[in-house]
């Protein structure tokens, strides 16, 4: 999980959210945005649940990585979206 998890932080290092991911929508090309809405819902989805379960196996400092990837991903997604 922690490797997971810190392959979906890696690609969403530039700025918060995952940059051209291929999805199962790739009819529509995610590829060739920087940004695909879907795959940051999904990004912070997964951020959320691997600092659940590093909680229950006691391991607060990956809890913490995972909830700051959270709160940045959050706040960049919300400035993409209005912006």
């Amino acid at each position: 999980m922690k490797k997971a998890a810190y392959w979906q932080m890696n690609v969403s290092a530039a700025d918060g959210t995952p940059q051209h991911l291929c999805n199962t929508y790739d009819i529509l090309g995610p590829t060739r945005h920087l940004h695909v809405a879907y795959n940051t819902v999904f990004h912070l989805l997964a951020m959320k649940a691997a600092a659940a379960l590093a909680t229950v196996m006691g391991d607060s400092d990956f809890a913490a990585t995972c909830t700051y990837s959270v709160c940045f991903g959050k706040e960049k997604f919300h400035h993409i979206v209005i912006s």
